[in-house]
């Protein structure tokens, strides 16, 4: 009997070690996103992002509001992507609109008036290269119902705003997700910190 249990003990430690390595293995070769099409030309969306977001945290608009944080609360921290979710429908609406949009999420300082944010969200729409947040885009789309400006308001507002998103549907159930790589994304923020 004692030698069965030691067999069984010694089988399970066994699968649990190579049930570790395994998962080593995977983070290590960790595919990269497929290549996104804007404005006609094929590019990766980690060079896509160091480009867009680049331009981004060098606009007139985040320089000011980085500038208001250092005003109020001291030094602000850089701008560091956390997540950037790839987002893609079909037919959404009346209008049949097709979105092609990568959430990001960052971590960094920043105040708009006189209010402090550690975060922001950013959708960028990679057919166009656009890039708004929620100070860009206001309620106005409620003219337009049915716009790919409600869209993005809604992205602004909705299930990625904070931290508990958890992987569920964005815009549709008929959506395709995907999730930039960490190691991507480490990339992505040595290019912005240069």
């Amino acid at each position: 009997m004692k030698r069965l249990s030691a067999l069984l003990l010694a089988l399970v430690t066994a699968l649990s070690l190579c049930a570790c390595g395994g998962k080593n293995n995977a983070n290590a070769n960790e595919p990269s996103a497929a290549p996104i099409v804007v404005d006609g030309k094929e590019t990766s969306v980690k060079e896509f992002l160091i480009e867009y977001l680049s331009a981004y945290i060098q606009s007139d608009a985040y320089i000011q509001r980085e500038k208001d944080f250092e005003g109020i609360f001291g030094d602000a921290r850089d701008f560091a992507v956390t997540r950037v979710i790839e987002i893609s429908a079909d037919n959404l609406g009346e209008n049949s609109l097709s979105v092609h949009f990568l959430a990001v999420k960052a971590d960094c300082d920043f105040a708009v008036d006189g209010g402090g944010y550690d975060n922001i969200l950013l959708i960028v729409d990679y057919t166009n290269g656009n890039v708004y947040d929620e100070f860009m885009v206001d309620d106005s789309w409620q003219n337009k119902n049915g716009s790919m400006e409600q869209q993005i308001w809604y992205m602004l507002h909705g299930a990625l705003v904070g931290s508990g998103y958890d992987g569920g549907t964005i815009i549709v159930d008929s959506e395709t997700r995907t999730e930039l790589s960490e190691s991507d994304i480490a990339e992505i923020n040595e290019a912005l910190s240069k």
